[in-house]
């Protein structure tokens, strides 16, 4: 639903005028649960087009009344902060309140001067064909409950409409949220004379990575 209220809201531009400097496309995944297999078989089909212009692939999974939760290559760590600051949620921001709810849950000993960050892509969802396959700059972005995957209608027959406006997402906030977020998302991708991303925050990632590893190889 978030996917087409932005698709909508850049019709409306489009039919003002509005052209992007860079093609943005939408697309919906089939057979996700069993096996990747609709983005996949997308990404295998146009493989080398893919790999010369895409620029940045974005995921949406899920959305519900809970705490912003981001993933996606260090490279763009920079540049959802920018756009969390500018989208209001409430009386803050979207990066205020991403800001609060990972201070507490990683324990920072000064809430107000941590930065969040995004964490690392694993797999289990369709981004895994352009981040693994394709080497494509890839997140996900995404709101979700304090028990994450774990609530009690996930991937059965009561994960409905119903569900979602009584408990999931009442009155569709939510969702106004990841519209605004995927939407500005877009836009300053598509419009950026300057493609904002921050390879020096990739390369202090890997350095800790390849520290950490080094400290399983040595343990006892």
């Amino acid at each position: 639903t978030a996917l087409l209220e932005v698709a909508k809201g850049l019709g409306r531009l489009a039919k003002g005028g509005w052209k992007p400097a860079r093609t943005i496309s939408f697309a919906f995944w089939d057979a996700e649960e069993f096996g990747l297999v609709g983005s996949t078989e997308y990404a295998e089909a146009l493989k080398a087009k893919l790999q010369e212009q895409l620029i940045m692939y974005v995921n949406i999974d899920m959305y519900m009344k809970g705490r912003f939760d981001p993933g996606g290559v260090p490279s763009l760590s920079a540049f959802v902060a920018d756009v969390a600051k500018d989208v209001p949620d409430g009386d803050a921001t979207v990066y205020a309140k991403w800001q609060a709810s990972e201070a507490v849950r990683q324990k920072a000993a000064d809430a107000a001067a941590f930065t969040p960050d995004l964490k690392a892509l694993g797999s289990g969802a369709d981004f895994v064909p352009f981040q693994d396959h394709l080497g494509v700059p890839t997140m996900a972005i995404e709101f979700i409950g304090d028990n994450g995957y774990g609530y009690g209608t996930y991937h059965t027959n009561y994960d409905s409409r119903t569900y979602v406006e009584q408990i999931a997402d009442p009155g569709f906030a939510q969702g106004v949220l990841m519209s605004q977020m995927l939407g500005t998302m877009a836009l300053r991708m598509s419009e950026a004379d300057v493609l904002p991303f921050r390879f020096s925050h990739y390369v202090s990632k890997l350095n800790a990575a390849t520290a950490l590893a080094d400290s399983w190889a040595t343990a006892a």
